[in-house]
């Protein structure tokens, strides 16, 4: 049996101490906090997979710490308790993150059903039968991309606002499919609308929908994206290119759930999840005046980062053996378009700026060359990647001009000594980054998810380091 780590957050110590006696019984772990100070302090010692938090803290809300919890993704699970449910009160934890609201005393059966149905969760077994059913296109067994998945099918089921960051070219519509396809709204549709892709002039009608006569041209009614995504999931890709005076009307339909077609002054109510996605710093966006303040906290419930593939680079071959196999297939090509080890070292040198993306049209160009047969690494055409600028080597002068030392024009600081068994990259280059790993960690105070924050990497990557470097 799996043994959970659970945080329970509550002032009320009879309480806490009969809901963590029941959980342990359960085979969990179990940390209590009876502020919000104190649950931070608590999440030192790790993540865990489900948080127990009061509404009323003596220094905060359930709902802020739950909101704190969810954009860290500190937790698989997050529950608001309370002996007074108000409606604003439930409204504010669902926006949070938070799966469910539950009524003190919660009921014995209720708690089993969570404990049983989030130890499926991130059971591997099952997470791999989950995936082939709704995320078969999202390939790799890398730490980081299972981490992403467990975020998936954890907050699937909810139906708060999630925002999808990462470099362009990681798989984010790939992700809200998977989303979709694991939701309750699995079965309305799934609308999927590049923010970049619409003139300006157009995203408000194309967004909202347009009467008759609402602008030149507009010879008749017509739905826009919002109200076709009505009972589903609505995909905003690239957010971030979204004029502001779109994002004004964005911010009033996830307020009210309604939308207001140009031309019109009917409010038309839609029912929509609303996943969004950008690979551009929305913040900085903020602080630049070209990205509202209040949109970006509407959009910023659930944030979920995807991993560029330099940081998974055992999901790479795998992820090229499944797009040349999808290749050769539509291409009418006999057999199966197979990789070999040239190819192989190749795909793995390279630093796919691109990413997935980038693979993916490596990987047809090199089917078309091969012929649908085997592909080798002279099929493999790869983009320029960016270099550091190299040095010039300095001119060696001939022995005979050697004799007379010429002293130097400046301070020379002396090169460390090196031994000749030790001219190894790979084992210099590992020092350094250990040496780099230890540095974050004594800054953030041991704290894994600050320190893979201040390295700029995924938490599953800094800890996958730590279990390799020992």
């Amino acid at each position: 049996m799996t043994e959970l780590e659970v945080l329970i957050v509550d002032d009320d110590p009879d309480f806490a101490r009969g809901l963590s006696r029941f959980l342990v019984y359960q085979g969990c772990a179990v940390r209590t906090a009876a502020t919000v100070a104190g649950a931070k302090a608590q999440m030192a010692s790790g993540r865990v997979q489900i948080a127990f938090i009061d509404f009323e803290l003596p220094d905060g809300t359930g709902a802020e710490f739950a909101s704190w919890l969810a954009a860290r993704r500190e937790a698989d699970r997050i529950f608001c308790v309370t002996g007074n449910a108000q409606c604003a009160s439930v409204v504010a934890a669902m926006r949070a993150g938070v799966a469910d609201v539950l009524e003190k005393p919660v009921e014995p059966r209720r708690l089993t059903a969570i404990v049983n149905e989030v130890r499926e969760l991130i059971d591997p077994a099952r997470l791999g039968q989950w995936r082939a059913q709704v995320a078969p296109e999202v390939i790799g067994e890398s730490p980081a991309m299972l981490e992403v998945l467990r975020a998936v099918k954890a907050i699937a089921q909810s139906s708060s606002t999630v925002l999808l960051t990462g470099e362009s070219g990681t798989g984010k519509e790939e992700i809200a499919h998977a989303i979709h396809n694991a939701s309750r709204r699995r079965g309305g549709p799934f609308v999927a609308v590049n923010c970049a892709a619409i003139p300006e002039t157009l995203i408000e009608a194309e967004l909202f929908g347009n009467v008759r006569g609402a602008f030149t041209g507009a010879t008749g009614p017509r739905d826009g994206f919002i109200p076709a995504a009505d009972g589903g999931t609505l995909f905003l890709d690239e957010i971030g290119d979204m004029p502001l005076a779109a994002q004004a009307k964005l911010l009033r339909v996830l307020q009210t759930q309604t939308v207001t077609p140009v031309g019109s002054t009917k409010v038309v109510p839609v029912d929509i999840r609303v996943i969004a996605a950008t690979h551009q710093d929305l913040e900085a966006l903020v602080d630049a005046g070209r990205f509202r303040e209040d949109l970006y906290y509407r959009l910023h419930v659930i944030p979920l980062a995807l991993p560029p593939l330099r940081e998974r680079p055992e999901d790479i071959v795998p992820l090229a053996q499944a797009f040349a196999s999808r290749c050769a297939r539509r291409m009418g090509f006999d057999g199966v378009a197979r990789i070999d080890a040239s190819a192989e070292a190749c795909l793995r040198a390279h630093r796919w700026p691109g990413n997935v993306r980038e693979l993916a049209n490596a990987i047809e160009r090199a089917v078309v060359l091969s012929g649908g047969g085997v592909i080798t690494a002279s099929h493999i055409q790869l983009s320029r990647q960016r270099r550091t600028p190299v040095m010039p080597m300095p001119t060696i002068p001939p022995v005979e001009a050697m004799a007379t030392p010429v002293l130097p024009t400046a301070p020379v600081v002396a090169a460390p000594a090196v031994r000749a068994s030790s001219l190894d990259l790979k084992q210099a280059l590992d020092q350094v980054e250990r040496e780099l790993i230890q540095r974050a960690l004594a800054e953030a105070g041991g704290n894994r998810t600050e320190a893979a924050a201040l390295l700029g990497v995924n938490r599953s990557t800094l800890v996958e380091k730590l279990r390799r470097f020992g």
